[in-house]
């Protein structure tokens, strides 16, 4: 239950960065419960268990919630929550055929990490601007990009840190295939594209975020440090979690340009 509140409060917390980012008024409206629904199961699954007892009802609950959507607020938003939505239902529900049996999306090779990437990346950037009717330009794709790396991270944080678990239960990740070191290495890869992204993003424009995505990045690549990961993987996971909630929750009040959003809300 304390991984579910956690889950709510990082997908609004970074629904909430992303129209602040853009220029709009953040609205708490129940799609952030829908979004939820999206994006928990492909994060921490054992939190829907039931779910994962009854995969026909749960793609039964989330394409009825999407209709609603449609019907009461808007097709295009539906549709951009529709893809999302049904990757993290095939994530859970053993729909896909796959060597003569049907297995869930992570049964797929190396599916998982980038099933949690494209998830979070649609349901807390995509979503949140077709809300608005934002336009795709270059900014937006930007902050897609640099949101997916860093959730890029934080998922294979976690194939790492249950790479015995996941090798008990038949998965193919891509730490099993490089091993825990490399995909460490991998990790502080990803986190320097994702700073790079970050520079030709915010450099000119907007510096407080830049300096904010570079501690982000700095913090979570300590934590990426094999030794401290080696002894202390869980602690390790749940930091860098703590600190992509905490980066969208600053955001807030650090960025000039948000407050005076919110201010005038």
């Amino acid at each position: 239950m304390k991984m579910f509140f956690f889950i709510a409060a990082l997908v609004i917390a970074l629904s909430v960065q992303t129209e602040v980012l853009l220029g709009y008024c953040p609205n708490l409206y129940v799609l952030y419960l829908v979004q939820l629904a999206g994006t928990g199961g492909v994060y921490h699954d054992r939190a829907y268990g039931f779910w994962l007892r009854k995969p026909r009802v749960m793609v039964a609950a989330l394409l009825l919630l999407i209709s609603a959507i449609s019907a009461l607020w808007a097709w295009y938003a539906a549709l951009a929550l529709a893809v999302p939505s049904l990757i993290s239902a095939a994530y859970l529900a053993p729909v896909i055929p796959f060597h003569g049996r049907k297995v869930t999306l992570r049964q797929l090779p190396y599916a998982k990490v980038i099933a949690i990437t494209i998830v979070w990346g649609m349901v807390t950037v995509l979503v949140p601007s077709v809300r608005h009717g934002h336009t795709v330009n270059a900014g937006l794709v930007l902050f897609l990009a640099e949101r997916m790396a860093f959730v890029f991270v934080l998922a294979l944080m976690a194939d790492i840190r249950d790479v015995e678990s996941d090798r008990v239960e038949g998965l193919k990740t891509i730490p099993l295939r490089i091993g825990k070191n490399q995909s460490l290495k991998l990790c502080q890869f990803v986190l320097l594209v994702f700073f790079l992204l970050a520079i030709v993003h915010y450099g000119k424009t907007m510096p407080r975020m830049l300096l904010l995505m570079g501690i982000t990045a700095a913090g979570v690549g300590l934590l990426t440090g094999r030794r401290l990961f080696a002894a202390r993987s869980r602690l390790c996971c749940w930091l860098a979690d703590v600190l992509l909630l905490l980066q969208a929750l600053i955001t807030l009040f650090l960025c000039v340009p948000c407050r005076k959003i919110l201010i005038n809300c």
